[in-house]
Order: structure tokens, then C-alpha cells, then sequence
């Protein structure tokens, strides 16, 4: 017997579960978005569900970045910065906004994040300490940067910790609204209003290494899949390391039904670790 959709609030969309379900991960709570205020110079709380009302734009296609910056080697806040330059470089000419990914951000680089002027002018932040992982006390995490175009798009950020991980993985969700286009069409007055779309997006570090890691990485794409394909998600997209270098890893696409047949985001990441 199949469960109704559970929700913790009217925000937050949860998987549709069987009971005998289990995920290996699932939601603490909701988060804050981040946003500059350069009136006081400081980034600030601007929790998705209660931020005054700003009507969302149109989202006829957007973008996705990714990054590993690595969190073992030394530098790691020169090499962060360095990395944001790059990334301003190949997003500042695109047509539409671009949500970045970061994984492995060292928690001393938070300075170099908060600091970048593209990021202050652009961005919003998922996070602006490692107080806000669900894994905190770890070296390393992931942080969404939101296009700052999208800010009354965002609906809700929230983050799932993978249970049964052994390096503190956990998968961060972002959710946005796409507003139902006017087409000028009359409805009558019996007809609902058409529902908004809802798009989330996906940042994840999958669990490192051959052995236990193996089986992890299965388990927690899996839960993965789950919240990317709740009722009322439009479209999912997961982004991020997945490090994909078993065998087992270049069938998780179509075991998991991610995206259409014959297309694979895992495959050329594949391809590049096994050389």
C-alpha cells in the first residue's frame, strides 16, 4: 500500500514512499538562502518560504556549472578563487542564469566565497559557514550558488544527510518555481488554476573509493533519484562528483531512469577517471 505525499511543510516536496521504503537519506529541515547586503556589507538570511514576495520570472532554460575544488591540497582558498574567476569567465557571457555546484569546499575557504565580487553581485548562497551542513564538524562540503535573477524563484533548500556514509556525504537540494505562462486563453470558473512547475536541482559528492564506497554510491543516487522524481517535481536534474570508477557505476544512469535513453551526464566522467 502506497503512502500519500509526505511534506513537511507546503514547501517542501517529499518522495511517495511504499512502508517498507527506506531512503539513505532524508531531509533535517529547510535552509536559508544567503544574499549580500552591500548597504551593511554582510550576507544575510533570506529563508526561501517567508522572504517578502518577489514575483518569479520566466525560466525557458538556464544553466548548470560544477566543481571539485579538492579539499586536500594546500591553497585551497587561492585555488577557490582562482576557480570563481574561471567560472565568471565562462558564465558572465551566457544568455541565461547559471547555477554552480561546488563540492569539497574546504570550510576556510568561506572567506574566499563570501568575498568574490561576482559572487556578492550575482549570488545567492545555500551557505555562508559550515555550521549550516548537515555533517557539520566535516573539512569539506558542498554550497549552491543561485543565480541572484532567480530569487523569487527559489521555493525551498534543504539537505539530505546519507546515513550510512563514512565521509559525512550529503546531497543538497534546491527547488524552483516556474511561473504558469498567461496565454491569454479563458478559464472557466469551475477549472483550477493551473499548478507552477516546480524544477529541482541537485548538488552531490558521492561516497570516494572502491570497496564500501561502491555500494554507497548505488544507495545514495538511489535516494537521490527518489527526491528528484517526487510528485509534483516537473524535472530533476543532479549534478556534482558522483565518482563514478566501479564497473557498477556506468549503469547507474538507466538503472536509476535518469534522463532519456542513450544520454548520460556519468558516462565522459566515467570515461576521463578509467584512463
Amino acid at each position: 500500500m502506497t503512502n500519500q505525499p509526505q511534506t513537511l511543510n507546503s514547501n517542501m516536496i517529499l518522495p511517495q514512499l511504499n512502508a517498507d521504503d527506506s531512503l539513505e537519506g532524508w531531509p533535517a529541515s529547510l535552509k536559508d538562502l544567503y544574499t549580500f547586503d552591500p548597504s551593511t556589507s554582510t550576507w544575510v538570511p533570506r529563508t526561501p518560504t517567508t522572504h517578502p514576495l518577489i514575483d518569479p520570472v520566466p525560466v525557458n532554460s538556464l544553466a548548470v556549472a560544477t566543481w571539485n575544488v579538492n579539499f586536500m591540497p594546500a591553497y585551497e582558498r587561492s585555488r577557490l578563487r582562482a576557480a570563481l574567476d574561471h567560472l565568471q569567465t565562462l558564465i558572465s557571457p551566457l544568455a541565461v542564469p547559471c547555477m554552480v555546484l561546488i563540492q569539497e569546499m574546504h570550510f576556510n575557504c568561506f572567506s574566499a566565497l563570501l568575498q568574490h565580487p561576482w559572487v556578492r553581485e550575482q549570488y545567492d548562497l545555500t551557505d555562508v559557514s559550515p555550521r549550516t551542513w548537515e555533517n557539520f564538524g566535516s573539512n569539506y562540503g558542498t554550497v549552491t550558488l543561485v543565480p541572484r535573477a532567480w530569487a523569487g524563484n527559489t521555493v525551498s533548500v534543504f539537505r539530505t544527510k546519507f546515513k550510512g556514509s563514512r565521509m559525512s556525504r550529503e546531497a543538497l537540494f534546491v527547488d524552483l518555481v516556474v511561473p504558469v505562462e498567461d496565454t491569454g486563453a479563458l478559464v472557466q470558473p469551475e477549472e483550477p488554476e493551473p499548478e507552477p512547475k516546480i524544477i529541482r536541482i541537485a548538488n552531490v559528492h558521492l561516497e570516494s573509493l572502491r570497496g564500501q564506497g561502491d555500494p554507497a554510491r548505488i544507495r545514495q543516487l538511489k535516494s537521490v533519484a527518489a527526491f528528484l522524481s517526487a510528485p509534483k517535481i516537473y524535472a530533476g536534474l543532479v549534478g556534482g562528483d558522483m565518482n563514478p570508477i566501479a564497473p557498477t557505476d556506468a549503469r547507474l544512469r538507466s538503472d536509476l531512469v535518469f534522463g532519456m535513453p542513450g544520454l548520460s551526464a556519468m558516462s565522459p566522467c566515467l570515461r576521463r577517471k578509467q584512463k
